[in-house]
C-alpha cells in the first residue's frame, strides 16, 4: 500500500485535545421512568444511535394507559407516542431515523391486541393483524419505514401463530417451515424483524406433523429473503436436545443473521447460545463469556456489516446478568467489563438484559434491572473510541487506519462495507482533518498499540 501521506503531528494533538469527547469518550447512563409508571425500558436503537424507543410499563394495570416515546440522546428531546383511543401501546421497534415506530395496542387478561405503526407524519394507525387472529404484535420495520414485519397468532383454541408482512402490496402471510396439509394440523411461525433494506425477514419456523402421539415437531430460524413468502430453515446449533432457533437481527443486507438457539454446557448439560448464521458459513454458536461455559447466552441485535453482537448473557439469578459485546476477533466481552477498562463504571446492582445497538456498533441499549428497588430502568452505553476507533474494523487501532481514512477521504480507495465514517472530531465533515486526527492519536501513544 502506498503510504505517502504525511501529518503534522504536533498541529494535529492541538486539535485532538481541542475535540475532546468528540474523540469518543465513552459513557453509561440509566433512564427513569415517567411518574405514575413502575418500569422504563428501551426496545431499540435509532441506525446513527441518535435515537432510543424507550417504553413505560407497569407491574399491574394502571389508571393511566401505556405508552412509548423516542429519546433524542444529545439534547434528550423526545416525542411521545400515545394511542389516540386511550389503550396501552408498547413500541417494540423503529425506523433508521426514529419517525416510524411499530408495536402493539391493546392486552389484558382475555383481550385481544393489535398491531400499530405510528408515523410521524400521520400517528398511530391500527393495523390490527391477520384475519384469523385476535393477538398481533408488530415486531420490526425496515430502515425507510415502508416495511413493517410481525406475527399473530390466538390464545384460545388450537395453537396458531403465524408471521406477515406489511408493504406496498398489503398485508400477506407469510408460510411455515412446514406448510400444513394431511395430518399437519398447525402453523407456528414467528417473525422478530426485518432487514434494513426490508428483503430478509427473519424468526423462527416449525417442521413435523405436531401429531401429539409422534411428538416430532421442531421450531428451526428461519429466513424470508427477497420478497418470498416461502421460508428458507437455517436450523439450529447442536445441543443436547432439540430447541427453539429463532433470528432475532440481522445485517443491513440481511446476509447475517443473529439470535438465540439452544447448544451444549458443561457435561452436556443444555444452555441457550447466541448465534450467528451466514450464507457462507451457517450456524456458529457463539459460546460464552470467558470461563462461564455454564451460562446462557441470548444475541438480539448486530450492527450493520453483522460484525458486531450484543446480547445479554445469565448464569442463574438476577447478580449474574451481563450485557455482552461479541465480534469475531476478539469473541465474547462483557459491557461492564469493556466500560471499566475504561474506568466507567456500572453500578453492581444495575444488571443488564435485553441489548440493541446502532448501525456502528458502538451505541448500546436496552434494559437494565435495578436489583435494589426491583425495577427495570432502561439504560444507554456509548462504547469508548479511545482505543477502538477502528476505521477499518480489524480489531486494532493503528496507522493503518489513518492511512486509509485519508486516501478514502482523497478517493485512492474505495471505503469497504462496515467501515466507519471516519467523523472523528464531531463536524460532520469526514476529512482529512479527520484523518491527521488518528494518526496524532495513534503516535501520541495514548491508543497502547
Amino acid at each position: 500500500m502506498c503510504c505517502s501521506t504525511r501529518f503534522s503531528v504536533p498541529a494535529t494533538l492541538a486539535l485532538m485535545l481541542a475535540a475532546g469527547t468528540a474523540l469518543g469518550q465513552g459513557s453509561f447512563r440509566t433512564i427513569a421512568p415517567d411518574a405514575g409508571f413502575d418500569y422504563a425500558v428501551i426496545q431499540d436503537v435509532s441506525g446513527d444511535g441518535t435515537k432510543v424507543l424507550v417504553s413505560l410499563q407497569n407491574s399491574q394495570q394502571g389508571p393511566s394507559p401505556l405508552y412509548v416515546y423516542t429519546l433524542d440522546l444529545a439534547s434528550n428531546a423526545r416525542v411521545n407516542i400515545q394511542d389516540p383511543f386511550g389503550s396501552d401501546l408498547n413500541g417494540l421497534a423503529m425506523s433508521a431515523d426514529g419517525s416510524v415506530v411499530v408495536g402493539s395496542l391493546g392486552g389484558g387478561p382475555l383481550a385481544s391486541v393489535n398491531a400499530f405503526v405510528w408515523r410521524s407524519e400521520t400517528g398511530v394507525v391500527n393495523i390490527s393483524g391477520l384475519p384469523n387472529s385476535n393477538l398481533s404484535y408488530a415486531t420490526g420495520v425496515s430502515a425507510d419505514g415502508n416495511v413493517v414485519v410481525g406475527s399473530s397468532g390466538t390464545n384460545f383454541g388450537d395453537p396458531y401463530q403465524q408471521g406477515w408482512r406489511l408493504s406496498e402490496n398489503g398485508l400477506e402471510a407469510l408460510e411455515d417451515i412446514n406448510t400444513p396439509s394431511g395430518d399437519d394440523i398447525l402453523i407456528f411461525s414467528t417473525v422478530e424483524g426485518v432487514s434494513a433494506n426490508g428483503l430478509t425477514i427473519f424468526g423462527t419456523g416449525a417442521t413435523g406433523d405436531f401429531d401429539p402421539d409422534t411428538d416430532n415437531e421442531v421450531y428451526s430460524g428461519a429466513l424470508w429473503q427477497n420478497g418470498s413468502l416461502t421460508p428458507t430453515n437455517i436450523g439450529n446449533t447442536p445441543a443436547p436436545f432439540p430447541a427453539v432457533s429463532s433470528g432475532y437481527a440481522s445485517s443491513a443486507d440481511g446476509s447475517v443473521v443473529v439470535g438465540i438457539g439452544g447448544g451444549f454446557g458443561p457435561g452436556n448439560s443444555y444452555v441457550n447460545r447466541a448465534f450467528r448464521w451466514t450464507q457462507p458459513g451457517g450456524y456458529q454458536d457463539l459460546g460464552s463469556l470467558p470461563g462461564l461455559p455454564q451460562g446462557s447466552t441470548y444475541g438480539f441485535d448486530c450492527s450493520a456489516d453483522g460484525n458486531t453482537v450484543v446480547g445479554y448473557f445469565i448464569n442463574g439469578g438476577v447478580n449474574t446478568w451481563e450485557a455482552f459485546v461479541w465480534t469475531p476477533q476478539r469473541g465474547m466481552r462483557s459491557l461492564r467489563q469493556i466500560l471499566a477498562n475504561a474506568s466507567i463504571t456500572i453500578p453492581a446492582n444495575i444488571r443488564l438484559r435485553e441489548t440493541f445497538t446502532d448501525d456502528a456498533g458502538r451505541v448500546i441499549a436496552g434494559w437494565a434491572y435495578n436489583s435494589t428497588t426491583q425495577r427495570y430502568v432502561g439504560y444507554v452505553a456509548t462504547l469508548p473510541l479511545a482505543c477502538e476507533y477502528d476505521f477499518n474494523r480489524d480489531e486494532n487501532v493503528d496507522l493503518t487506519d489513518a492511512q486509509q481514512m485519508a486516501q478514502v477521504f482523497v478517493g485512492l480507495i474505495p471505503a469497504q462495507p462496515g467501515w466507519l465514517d471516519g467523523d472523528l472530531n464531531g463536524d460532520e465533515n469526514a476529512d482529512l482533518t479527520d484523518a491527521q486526527l488518528l494518526a496524532a492519536f495513534v503516535v501520541s501513544g495514548q491508543c497502547g498499540v
